[in-house]
């Protein structure tokens, strides 16, 4: 993790701006880590507050909830993750589709815009869904017992890791600079346009 969030590690000046990247073979290590910490941790939390607490029932229920959940809330988490990218970047946009365009690889699949964009904007594109998909449902879920809603929540955080982890790494980078995005996930251009800060 020290590697990724360094400034001066993964930055290559370019003539036009610098070069921001995450290691993706970090980014999905840490993804599944927390995807497994949240697993693990939620579940022992839910049985504490909701349950039973002994080691019996958390157990019952990681192995019993868990595996009639796990693919479909991996798939409507992954979903309803890229759909919100879409739409954000559509309003960050001007709700232009032309400059919005799909990237996949072995390390992830998402939208990213052709043009530049003010860096507070992708800031929300980075963060919004990792909020409102991810940490407001698990909090719904845990607050009314609802297993449904807490699992979807904790499918979304573990998507939006990454996300999260290249917010971190823009943190240094003005709100007015531009970020120009690549064909790949986690790797981008800031284009300074503030210099007097």
């Amino acid at each position: 993790m020290k590697t990724t969030a360094q400034l001066n590690s993964n930055h290559t000046p370019q003539t036009d701006g610098i070069e921001v990247k995450l290691n993706t073979k970090s980014a999905n290590l840490w993804t599944i880590v927390i995807f497994f910490l949240l697993l693990f941790s939620g579940s022992l939390l839910y049985c504490y507050v909701w349950e039973d607490s002994s080691a019996y029932n958390v157990g019952y229920f990681i192995g019993n909830f868990w595996r009639g959940y796990i693919w479909q809330m991996t798939l409507l988490a992954f979903a309803a993750n890229i759909l919100s990218g879409y739409l954000i970047l559509y309003f960050c946009n001007g709700r232009q589709t032309k400059a919005i365009r799909c990237h996949s690889s072995w390390s992830g699949v998402g939208y990213y815009s052709t043009r530049p964009v003010s860096l507070k904007w992708y800031r929300l594109f980075l963060l919004l869904p990792a909020i409102v998909l991810g940490v407001l449902p698990f909090l719904h879920g845990f607050c009314t017992g609802n297993k449904t809603v807490y699992a979807f929540g904790i499918f979304s955080l573990a998507c939006a890791v990454g996300d999260v982890m290249l917010y971190w790494k823009l943190r240094p980078f003005d709100d007015e600079d531009l970020y120009q995005a690549e064909g790949k996930p986690f790797e981008g251009t800031v284009i300074r346009r503030n210099y007097a800060k």
